[in-house]
């Protein structure tokens, strides 16, 4: 392949498979820099995105915005990052400054936008978005950052204290996510609910105490995490939720929610639904990388550009697995 040239994933449109496309590698623009792509995840919203429901990507996108690399080339005034450094990439732009950023909520800037197309061999991205990765931390490591920062932001959105239990509604990668962080904050009892053998493992490896079939009756705790994401899943996780209790919504689901306000009321039951981070989020969890040996078992595979069409329908079927990376330099041979 021509030096000057790369491949990509790009979502083509509803109803349509996948695309690995070859394009000119981009050239980074005042205050970018230029990274060769070192591992990009697979999420659960690329999956809901591309498959023609009411919240979708444009045709024509390019995939891909857990991911992180090495600085190769810098655009004018972009001075942070010397080539050759490793980075993982908080996956928009924003000015720091506006009302929204003041407020902790970078992915809501004002004057900023998305990030995507880490599903490619390059990507040009502000370094103003870029976070050093921590030495001895693997490269691929820097694709888990942004899930992982995710479930800080929904403790901090809970209120989470020390010493809190709570329950986790499915055991992939955004419960996972925010087992990590419920550790590193001082957690009491964590209880996991899931069906899957291979799940409950990584979440064993990330701390996990107790774990539930779905739908075992348990005593209920003052925090509840859904994660999964799947049609009812909030009004089936109430039943693990005790009155006065938090229920925060990590999943994402894009189906109509059957609760009944007057049931929750009645309950005092406040209800949550985070997005993304702050930049305080993506930054600690970038530092407590360095010193984080179970998101090793975050990662069920590592695929190719060239395979990401066929896991993306793989994961469509209910695959159980936590975490899919895709490494791009494997992509073509």
């Amino acid at each position: 392949m021509d030096a000057a040239r790369m491949q990509a994933v790009m979502f083509p449109g509803p109803g349509r498979p996948l695309a690995v496309v070859e394009l000119p590698v981009p050239r980074p623009g005042p205050g970018e820099v230029l990274l060769t792509v070192s591992a990009c995840g697979i999420c659960g919203s690329d999956l809901a995105m591309t498959a023609g429901g009411a919240f979708g990507y444009p045709p024509g996108r390019l995939l891909g915005h857990e991911f992180g690399g090495r600085v190769v080339a810098r655009g004018p005034g972009a001075t942070r990052f010397a080539p050759g450094q490793r980075v993982a990439c908080l996956p928009a732009r924003f000015c720091g400054n506006c009302e929204r950023c003041r407020a902790g909520r970078p992915l809501f800037c004002s004057a900023g936008g998305a990030v995507t197309g880490g599903m490619a061999e390059f990507a040009a991205v502000p370094e103003s978005s870029l976070f050093a990765l921590p030495d001895g931390v693997a490269d691929e490591a820097a694709a888990l950052a942004e899930p992982l920062a995710c479930g800080r932001k929904a403790l901090r959105t809970a209120a989470f204290a020390p010493g809190q239990d709570l329950t986790l509604v499915g055991a992939g990668s955004m419960a996972l996510a925010v087992l990590f962080w419920a550790r590193r904050l001082g957690a009491g009892r964590i209880r996991v609910i899931t069906g899957s053998p291979t799940r409950r493992a990584a979440a064993e490896a990330f701390g996990a105490d107790d774990f539930l079939e779905p739908g075992q009756p348990a005593p209920p705790d003052s925090l509840v995490v859904e994660c999964t994401g799947a049609a009812g899943a909030l009004e089936a996780a109430l039943q693990w939720l005790a009155p006065g209790g938090a229920l925060v919504s990590l999943g994402m689901g894009m189906a109509s929610e059957p609760l009944v306000p007057a049931a929750l009321a009645f309950r005092e039951i406040s209800l949550h639904f985070p997005v993304g981070y702050a930049v305080e989020d993506f930054a600690a969890t970038v530092r407590a990388l360095a010193a984080a040996p179970e998101v090793a078992a975050m990662v069920s595979e590592c695929v190719p550009l060239a395979a990401v069409p066929a896991a993306f329908e793989r994961l469509r079927r209910g695959q159980a697995r936590s975490k899919v990376l895709v490494v791009p330099r494997g992509g073509h041979s």
